[in-house]
């Protein structure tokens, strides 16, 4: 049995369903060497129907993933960052109508651009590529985030079209909804976490966090070493990203993503399972009810065409289950979040593999929450 693959099944963790399909699907994906290490996690409003934590942190050690394992959720960070917008409206704070000069005024995208275009992602605001935008631990200590974000700005002045004309994914739209939680609420963006998402659900901040605590159990993250992306990445992100390889896996030096707010949390699929069963219950503890509609309501842009997402969350269907979802990609990482209203479950994955795109991310989440709606049932 290869360290990759070592322990998994005493690992995985049954709540009160039994879910056999789901685990069977996942410790197979660790047999077959087609997951280095991975979290997932079922939830119902009510209970956890499924914790499952298996294969290892780093493909060189035998280090087990355990349900205290810290994976990098990339851009499932996203609804983190939406959903502090909304209760920043809620408080009166900000509307979501501003234009984002009224919080950010040193930027090159004019008065045009709303927070709620910069939440959809029709603000127009453009989308670099965002594989250099990481530092090291030993960087972060003395990192400005500030003055990188005013830099980015700088690269990148120009619109990629009128805001609200269409729908383009932005990294930089989050980037610069965190500097807006930062600048009205008076508060770093991982305080605003703790304070104001993490507190009222009894999440502990050693369970997510956009900082690496001390003493932390983390995944590393890796990504295949002959397929398209793991050899383009060594061009495209630089040489310095990898580590020794082990086997077929590039491995990866623990790294922070330069903008908290468009991918920072690193977290386990306990804490996001919290998460999702507050979205989940029938009064939440961080949205109000109007809230919570407006964070779920479809999008559409300016010529009322729909958009594939709500502020915050992509739409899709599997099995004929409308869901939200939010996929997270990053440098040796994939991560997704999913809630099946009409069933009132939600699931949690986190890997420590990099994915090329989203689709295939998606694709990973339809093979193994299939068989979680036909474990649950209707």
């Amino acid at each position: 049995m290869t360290a990759t693959t070592m322990s998994f099944r005493s690992l995985a963790k049954e709540g009160s369903q039994d879910l056999a399909s789901v685990r069977r699907h996942l410790d197979a994906l660790l047999a077959q060497g087609r997951e280095v290490g991975l979290q997932y996690a079922a939830v119902s409003d009510s209970a956890f129907l499924l914790h499952y934590a298996g294969g290892v942190r780093d493909a060189a050690l035998a280090e087990p993933v355990t349900d205290q394992t810290l994976f990098l959720s990339a851009s499932s960070t996203k609804v983190l960052t939406a959903l502090a917008l909304l209760q920043l409206a809620e408080r009166g704070a900000l509307s979501l109508q501003d234009p984002l000069s009224r919080f950010v005024p040193h930027q090159p995208y004019g008065d045009g651009v709303l927070l709620s275009q910069l939440l959809n992602h029709s603000s127009g605001v453009p989308n670099p590529l965002p594989l250099r935008w990481v530092h090291t631990q030993a960087q972060h200590a003395q990192y400005d985030e500030r003055a990188i974000l005013d830099s980015v700005l700088r690269a990148h002045p120009k619109r990629a079209f009128e805001p609200g004309a269409r729908y383009l994914y932005s990294n930089l739209s989050y980037w610069l909804l965190g500097r807006v939680i930062e600048t009205v609420s008076g508060l770093r963006y991982q305080d605003y976490l703790e304070q104001h998402v993490l507190a009222p659900l009894e999440i502990p901040a050693a369970e997510l966090s956009c900082e690496i605590p001390e003493g932390a159990e983390l995944a590393r993250g890796h990504v295949r070493r002959w397929s398209a992306l793991g050899l383009a990445l060594p061009l495209m992100a630089g040489r310095q990203s990898l580590l020794a390889p082990a086997g077929k896996w590039s491995r990866m030096p623990h790294l922070y993503m330069n903008g908290a707010a468009y991918g920072g949390a690193r977290a386990t699929a306990r804490a996001y399972g919290r998460f999702l069963q507050d979205m989940l219950r029938p009064r939440s503890r961080l949205l109000t009810g109007e809230s919570r509609e407006q964070f779920f309501a479809p999008q559409r842009d300016r010529r009322g065409r729909p958009l594939p997402t709500t502020l915050g969350w992509h739409t899709g269907e599997l099995a004929g289950e409308p869901y939200l979802s939010k996929p997270g990609g990053g440098p040796g990482f994939n991560s997704n979040l999913r809630i099946y209203p009409r069933r009132r479950v939600a699931s949690v994955y986190l890997s420590n593999q990099m994915r090329a795109s989203e689709a295939e991310i998606q694709r990973s989440s339809d093979a193994i929450d299939r068989a979680m709606l036909a474990d649950v049932g209707a």
